[in-house]
């Protein structure tokens, strides 16, 4: 009886240090949902836009990072540039992404005009 009850731990054993099921490809027909992906491979390059000033009305934030669910405007650019960043925003697609993360709400990013250059504060 002894050696069966060793026999009996020995097979449990194995079964919890066994490596883990292949991961569940999608097949036809079935939906594919990406993982959430690091907002760097869905952004827009800042430096491509204006980011001269004269006074800090000519400055405004965007984000850069239009598939982060949780990313907040704080990029400085040029505010004549605003129109152009926005329309590249929203011309990249994010794709549907399994991102359950909640949010908090994004604080207020400042922006100043120094040496000529917009910059984030």
């Amino acid at each position: 009886m002894g050696a069966m009850l060793r026999v009996t731990i020995a097979i449990a054993l194995a079964a919890c240090s066994s490596k883990s099921p292949p991961a569940v490809q999608a097949g036809p027909g079935t939906a594919e949902i990406k993982q959430a992906q690091p907002a760097a491979a869905n952004a827009v390059d800042p430096s491509g836009y204006d980011t001269s000033c004269k006074t800090v009305d000519d400055c405004a934030v965007a984000n850069a990072h239009p598939c982060d669910k949780c990313g907040c405007a704080q990029t400085p650019i040029a505010a004549k540039e605003a129109a152009r960043f926005k329309a590249a925003a929203a011309a990249i697609a994010c794709g549907p992404y399994d991102d359950s993360r909640v949010c908090g709400e994004c604080m207020p990013a400042r922006v100043d005009c120094v040496n000529g250059r917009c910059v984030a504060k």
